[in-house]
């Protein structure tokens, strides 16, 4: 397993190579009075009860994400008991059904003409599948359930920075938008914490420990989506 990260390590190298060789930075002189700092953008984003609103949601339902892309692999191989070649297959499974959400999700928002409803609808998919997830002990129905995981988190991630971009205004992009990858990175605190709490707190339970955590995430990604019910379609901007 260790030599995984070996070659890994190599591949991002030789992939970076191109970049450090080849890709020049512009020396353009930006006034320093251009930076506004992360605070300001911070103060608009939580005076907009959109925005707020918005931001607060995709942190819990982003939290859940990583946090399962973190203890997926532990879940596989304790709860559905699967080995290092089988788990491999079902995440990499997975992860192109990510990449199927994220290429339908413009077309899912078109069909239901509006980005707001079609995220709205996948958060709370997501929170069915997620406990589906937990309390499935079918095989067949356990690996579809990990496929439509796959399909949310692509859909999700893709769809919400574009919804994200209609709704703040324009000539403050720069700022929100360093608001935006704030709430992104610190979304990975709280979701391992509660995967770990929930199975301290059920450790008597044996693998389904990990059932519980799981169940956990998805009361997380139903919250988000209460949250997300108070987020109102953009209003036309100039």
């Amino acid at each position: 397993r260790s030599a995984t990260f070996l070659a890994g390590a190599l591949i991002f190298f030789a992939c970076v190579l191109p970049v450090l060789i080849f890709l020049k930075d512009k020396k353009v002189p930006t006034p320093l009075a251009e930076f506004r700092p992360a605070k300001e953008g911070f103060k608009i984003a939580m005076k907009d009860e959109n925005i707020r609103y918005f931001l607060i949601s995709y942190y819990l339902f982003a939290d859940a994400i990583l946090t399962l892309q973190l203890f997926v692999s532990l879940y596989l191989e304790e709860v559905a008991q699967m080995d290092d070649k089988q788990k491999t297959v079902a995440l990499l499974i997975a992860l192109l059904c990510g990449v199927v959400g994220a290429w339908v999700s413009p077309k899912l928002a078109q069909r239901l003409k509006s980005t707001r409803k079609a995220i709205h609808i996948l958060i709370g998919s997501w929170a069915l599948l997620l406990m589906g997830f937990a309390l499935s002990r079918a095989p067949g129905l356990f690996t579809a359930l990990l496929l439509f995981n796959g399909f949310a988190f692509g859909a999700l991630f893709a769809l919400a920075r574009a919804y994200y971009s209609q709704i703040i205004p324009h000539n403050k992009q720069a700022e929100l938008f360093s608001v935006f990858v704030l709430f992104e990175r610190a979304a990975s605190i709280l979701g391992p914490l509660v995967w770990s709490g929930t199975i301290l707190a059920f450790s008597s339970f044996g693998s389904d420990r990990y059932r519980f955590a799981m169940f956990s995430l998805g009361i997380i990604v139903a919250i988000s989506f209460f949250v997300f019910s108070k987020v109102k379609e953009p209003l036309p901007q100039a």
